[in-house]
């Protein structure tokens, strides 16, 4: 799936509270958090291949206030799409969606700018996660 704009599903103009890429190699998945995301409020572009993500934000990186990426994906390991997008901006936010044991001491050996509150851990209900999302882009 390339880049997707949920922007004519949106219900309320007024409810904007972000632009956020996210990237995940599961369609299903994808698709769910796109929705979910255009629902509320959120401008959404959605990527399941990792090159084609960073290619997409490497050209135009002032259209995106977030990254939300699984940690898990084909083609590229999680660490490495990670430093691709914080190669451009240090500051930039890339939080990480994943289902795996996460061991945040090890991945800052690599990412040594990743904070804890950039992880979010699946299952998390929507609600969750855009409470997480509102938080990051404050």
């Amino acid at each position: 799936m390339g880049g997707s704009s949920g922007q004519n599903e949106r219900a309320d103009p007024e409810k904007r509270k972000g632009r956020i890429l996210i990237l995940d190699d599961e369609y299903d998945i994808l698709s769910l958090l796109r929705e979910s995301l255009v629902f509320y409020g959120f401008e959404v572009d959605a990527f399941s291949d990792p090159d084609y993500a960073v290619n997409s934000f490497l050209k135009t990186p002032t259209n995106y206030d977030l990254v939300l990426m699984d940690f898990r994906l084909n083609g590229m390991d999680g660490k490495t799409v990670y430093r691709r997008f914080k190669e451009f901006d240090t500051a930039f936010k890339v939080c990480i969606l994943t289902a795996l044991d996460f061991d945040i001491t090890e991945f800052r050996k690599f990412c040594p700018s990743f904070e804890e509150k950039f992880l979010v851990k699946k299952p998390v209900k929507i609600s969750s996660l855009v409470q997480t999302l509102n938080l990051l882009l404050e």
